[in-house]
């Protein structure tokens, strides 16, 4: 089965590849915008059954001749993107850092609470 937006585009260059443990995809459209993305299963050993672990990247150019690109991984621990004009959240301030140590290294006073 191939997903809507890659049987839809009109892509100057498509590759696709799939088996049964493996699939990859890629294309390239007339505007210059990049599409690539591999995936497998991994065995996480659970009851559950594999997992799906992808990898992959897409770029494009903005009007006025930027270059965006972004590298991300999904896989048991989420959708984690890789890229220069994502926002960085800022950094926790250092009391709060420190009571959540102590909260962490305290846990039986959690009970105290409740």
């Amino acid at each position: 089965m191939i997903p809507d937006f890659l049987a839809t585009s009109n892509s100057d260059y498509m590759n696709l590849m799939f088996s049964p443990n493996a699939q990859r995809c890629s294309y390239e459209s007339a505007d210059g915008t990049k599409v690539e993305a591999s995936g497998t299963l991994k065995d996480l050993g659970d009851k559950e059954g594999p997992s799906s672990v992808i990898q992959g990247s897409y770029s494009f150019v903005t009007a006025d001749g930027q270059l965006f690109e972004l590298r991300y991984i999904a896989d048991e621990n989420g959708f984690q993107p890789q890229a220069s004009f994502l926002p960085v959240a800022p950094p926790i301030p250092e009391e709060i850092q420190r009571s959540l140590e102590y909260n962490a290294a305290h846990p039986e006073e959690d009970n105290l609470r409740k």
